[in-house]
Order: structure tokens, then C-alpha cells, then sequence
């Protein structure tokens, strides 16, 4: 058990690890250990499979994941809705972490395990609300996949997973990490441009949305969401959608609901 500013924190289980980070299910307490609740903590913690080269950039990675911390917290701030929030973190020593509201499940499962056409809606709208924050900030998310998206207890979806996030910012942006990941993001939400030029852009994380709703609807959709989904699929990054809010009303006129 250790302390991070008035509470104290205990590791229970492993929830699972990726290239960056190790995530544990913990307990936080009051200073009087009288009462807690279950969170998630991630840890800065480089998977031992990382090649030699990689391990030689340790500092770089650490700097990305303090990266990840900052950009999360402020997006958080902007929209609490919509981006998975942090409420505790440490950047001290070698091991730095941050401490989020454990979710329910994320949006794979939720795929996997079947949702209601309502919830498939508003999971969607959702994501893209929250994925407009990121771009009307000047960030580029670059990771954007249904595991990379929460659901809580109240049913919302959020997004996660800051790790590879582009701050556009050019001014703001004091950490240039030298790291980039080979092969940036996911197959099958990966833009062609990423893959072919290792150029991004906003219109990337439009094409990974692309592939999400394709997931949640199991490519049972109608004429008007094919539409979508292909517009946000397109080849070219110039011919998807401009922004997340024009995508928002293509998608919500499909559907035929409010924004």
C-alpha cells in the first residue's frame, strides 16, 4: 500500500498490460483507512518485450506517458462526458502512474456481448462527441479502437488510452518524444496515409470511427449508415469527413435522432 496525496492506494489484481503500461484494479482509501472504493491505476511500465532499441528510448517513453497523463486530465476537464477521467496521479520516480474511475466493461465487450439499437446510438454519438474535444483542442488521438473505449456503471462510453495522442499544438506541445511506435495504432482502424507515408491527421481518427461503427452494427446497417461508414472510410484523407461534428449530423440523420 502506497500513499498518493490524502488517500492511500492498494494494488489488487492485474487488469492486463499494452506496449506502455501495466493497468491493476486497486483499492483507494482515506488517510483514516476507513473507507474505500475499487479504481483502475496505470503504471509507466514498458512491456519486456520491447526489442533493445526501444528499452534505449526508456526516457522517451516515460515522457510520452507523462504525455498521456497531462493530455487526458485536461481533456477530462473540457469534457467529463466523454473522456475516460484520471482523478489521482504520481510522475515521481521511475514508476510514475495515474488512477482512473474503474469502468464496467469496454466497447469490444459490449460488441461481443450484444447492445441494444439505443445503446448502440448513444455509444456512438458519444464517441463522437468525445473525439470532436480532442480536435476542437488541437490533439490527434491516433489509437482510437473499441478497446480503447470505456463503458461505466452509468452506462456512458469514454474514451481512453492517450498513449500515442499528437498534440497539433505547436506552441504547447514542449515534449517532442523521439519514440514512434512502429506500425501507429491498430490494424483495421489504421488510415492508409499512416501505413503508406506515416502521415496523420484529424481525418485518421475519422477513418478509425469509420471502423467502429462498422463493429458496433456488425455491417447490419442501413443504406443511409453505409454511407457514413464509407465516407469516414474513404482512401484519401481529403475526401472524409472535414470534422467530427459534420460526421455527427451524417450519423444522427442516418439514425434519424437528434444530435
Amino acid at each position: 500500500m502506497d500513499r498518493c496525496g490524502n488517500y492511500f492506494v492498494e494494488d489488487l489484481e492485474s487488469l492486463g498490460r499494452g506496449g506502455f503500461g501495466e493497468v491493476y484494479e486497486v483499492n483507494v482509501y482515506n488517510l483514516s483507512k476507513t473507507h474505500s472504493r475499487k479504481y483502475a491505476r496505470k503504471y509507466f511500465s514498458p512491456s519486456p518485450e520491447n526489442n533493445k532499441t526501444v528499452i534505449k528510448e526508456i526516457a522517451d517513453l516515460r515522457e510520452r506517458f507523462l504525455v498521456e497523463i497531462k493530455t487526458q486530465c485536461d481533456l477530462n476537464y473540457i469534457d467529463y462526458d466523454s473522456i475516460a477521467p484520471i482523478v489521482l496521479f504520481s510522475i515521481a520516480g521511475d514508476k510514475p502512474y495515474f488512477i482512473m474511475e474503474k469502468a464496467e466493461t469496454n466497447l469490444l465487450e459490449a460488441i461481443e456481448s450484444g447492445m441494444s439499437v439505443e445503446e448502440k446510438i448513444m455509444a456512438v454519438r458519444q464517441i463522437i462527441k468525445g473525439v470532436k474535444t480532442i480536435h476542437d483542442n488541437d490533439y490527434v488521438h491516433r489509437d482510437l479502437k473499441p478497446a480503447n473505449i470505456l463503458k461505466y456503471s452509468d452506462g456512458r462510453y469514454k474514451i481512453s488510452d492517450f498513449g500515442l495522442v499528437k498534440d497539433l499544438n505547436h506552441v504547447r506541445a514542449e515534449v517532442k518524444t523521439r519514440f514512434q511506435p512502429n506500425g501507429m495504432g491498430t490494424d483495421g482502424y489504421r488510415a492508409p496515409e499512416i501505413t503508406e507515408s506515416g502521415l496523420f491527421s484529424k481525418q485518421s481518427d475519422i477513418y478509425a470511427i469509420g471502423g467502429i461503427i462498422n463493429d458496433i452494427y456488425s455491417k447490419n446497417f442501413t443504406h443511409k449508415l453505409k454511407k457514413v461508414i464509407s465516407k469516414c472510410r474513404e482512401h484519401w484523407p481529403e475526401d472524409r469527413y472535414a470534422d467530427a461534428n459534420e460526421l455527427l449530423i451524417d450519423f444522427c440523420k442516418a439514425m434519424e435522432v437528434t444530435p
